[in-house]
């Protein structure tokens, strides 16, 4: 099958963004947060936090998308969106190596020195995506299951997580691995 180039499309993606008086729009000039936000609407978004979200959006993301489309479910909604984060690592690593080390008989390997992320190997008899489900289901944490990365008997733990989140999520780990794990 020939797909024929559709040339106006075609045209102005090569020249939209590369000339200062672009005369082909037939959509809406573009407005700026200023024009469109209140100044309590401004503050509300100067206050809000960015990080990762859910990657196909928030049920309530999609609820509200779906909600402008009769008929329209929200899975039927896809939301992308691109992230980025500062992230406070070295107090975070240290506490993590700190959690860790309290729970030597289940990680033994040294821990993590450095990087945004430690992929960390434990020591009991669980898939690590049955071990995560678990965790996610009952404790509400989520770590990242080693098979995902073909290391089945490994998980991985991000250190950019804000340390209020860090804490009580490794807190309710523990808890997990006490109930689960350690009787």
């Amino acid at each position: 099958m020939k797909i024929e180039i559709f040339s106006p499309e075609r045209t102005q993606s090569l020249w939209e963004h590369t000339v200062k008086y672009n005369l082909t729009d037939s959509g809406v000039h573009p407005l700026s947060l200023r024009e469109l936000l209140t100044p309590a609407e401004m503050d509300e978004l100067l206050a809000l936090e960015l990080g990762y979200s859910q990657t196909n959006g928030s049920l309530e993301l999609r609820q509200a998308i779906a909600g402008l489309y009769p008929g329209s479910s929200p899975d039927n909604i896809l939301v992308t969106n691109g992230t980025a984060e500062a992230n406070p690592l070295i107090n975070n690593l240290q506490f993590l190596n700190e959690w860790l080390a309290s729970y030597l008989e289940l990680f033994p390997l040294p821990p993590p020195q450095a990087e945004g992320m430690a992929f960390i190997k434990y020591h009991f008899s669980m898939n690590s995506t049955e071990f995560i489900t678990r965790l996610s289901e009952t404790k509400s944490v989520f770590l990242a299951p080693g098979d995902c990365f073909s290391l089945d008997g490994f998980f991985r733990h991000g250190l950019g997580a804000d340390p209020a989140f860090l804490q009580p999520g490794l807190q309710l780990f523990g808890e997990w691995l006490k109930e689960n794990i350690l009787t």
